[in-house]
């Protein structure tokens, strides 16, 4: 945008001598963008996050999915429950231009697959949980079982000796966003 004057002439057709001029000043310095950034995050899910920027004098927000009683605040808090997208409009009110931009919040999902529930003799060795998966850590409780074959109570699929009826109890933490979910499986002991 360069700052200019434009001269706009308007003659009648009819009439030659009769016309109107009319010189505008356009894109002058103060006429500029709002400096606004929308701000992106991975989080777990419902858990509140601040999506804008502290607010300016002079500017006024509209957020689109955001609810009423934030929806013209410059840096209001959402708490989604699935990837959501956030649009903002910031309007320079002094000269009317506007800066468009985006929140994307990611919640990524948290897969905890403890494995079903077992009925067994006792004194089996039993391997709990399920194939481990990227970007995820494992930790199952009670830490000190009966582990075997050099397994112990971290990988996802440890093997336990089992003699009695108990419950384990597997936590799963997504490394990236830090989110965590336990999981419970049931060992019935049945020797009959």
């Amino acid at each position: 945008n360069v700052e200019r004057d434009i001269t706009l002439t308007i003659t009648s057709v009819d009439n030659p001598s009769f016309s109107c001029t009319q010189t505008i000043h356009v894109n002058g310095p103060a006429w500029t963008l709002p400096v606004f950034s929308a701000t992106d995050a991975t989080v777990c899910a419902n858990t509140p996050v601040a999506i804008g920027e502290a607010a300016i004098a002079g500017y006024s927000y509209t957020w689109t999915n955001v609810g009423a009683p934030q929806q013209h605040d410059a840096n209001p808090t959402v708490t989604p429950s699935a990837t959501t997208s956030y649009f903002v409009a910031v309007t320079d009110d002094a000269n009317g231009c506007i800066k468009r931009d985006t929140a994307v919040i990611t919640i990524e999902p948290l897969i905890n697959d403890p494995g079903s529930d077992w009925v067994t003799c006792s004194n089996a060795v039993i391997e709990l949980g399920s194939p481990a998966l990227p970007g995820y850590t494992y930790s199952w409780s009670p830490e000190l079982a009966a582990y075997q074959d050099g397994t112990n109570h971290e990988p996802a699929q440890p093997k336990v000796l089992v003699a009695v009826t108990q419950d384990f109890t597997l936590t799963v933490t997504n490394t990236v966003t830090g989110c965590s979910k336990d999981s419970t499986i049931h060992i019935v002991v049945d020797d009959g």
